[in-house]
């Protein structure tokens, strides 16, 4: 834990020497959140065009393509709770999510169809599956975020007590 705080305070003060003036700086930060909101719907291109273009069963391996944005997200969120709670929740479900939605569809018929073919039941579980896990994932995860989010507050007020 120590570690990625030590890199995290590294990172925000080799950013923030690079502005000139306190404008600057947070013209960075805001540019850096729109690079952070832009990466899924980047990375679910990637993900949907390697699901198509990866042979057989190593459409499979497509999901990697993932892995980079969330270690770099759960490091970031490791980091900002040595400071702040984590952030609340944003709703999943929203109009400006549907590229994602439809390129993360995109990639999964990709290795249903790369992986099972013409047969329906291996494709038709997987497609069941991934709405499930994103139904489940959809309702559950804000409830457990907003827990989280409320022993962070108490554990950092503690701090400020001692």
């Amino acid at each position: 834990m120590q570690a990625i705080k030590n890199f995290g305070d590294y990172a925000v003060r080799a950013t923030e020497a690079t502005g000139d003036d306190e404008y600057q700086r947070d013209m960075l930060h805001k540019a850096n959140t729109v690079a952070v909101e832009a990466s899924p719907v980047i990375l679910a291109l990637v993900f949907a065009i390697l699901a198509w273009v990866l042979d057989g069963t190593y459409s499979v391996y497509a999901v990697l393509a993932i892995l980079p944005l969330t270690a770099a997200q759960a490091i970031s969120l490791m980091w900002l709770r040595n400071y702040a709670p984590r952030p609340r929740p944003r709703r999943f479900f929203t109009t400006r999510n549907i590229p994602f939605f439809i390129l993360w569809a995109v990639g999964m018929a990709g290795i249903a169809y790369n992986t099972f073919g013409l047969d329906g039941g291996g494709a038709s579980g997987m497609i069941i599956g991934g709405v499930v896990g994103a139904v489940t994932v959809a309702v559950l995860a804000p409830k457990i975020v907003m827990r989280k989010r409320l022993k962070d507050s108490r554990r950092l007020d503690q701090q400020l007590e001692d």
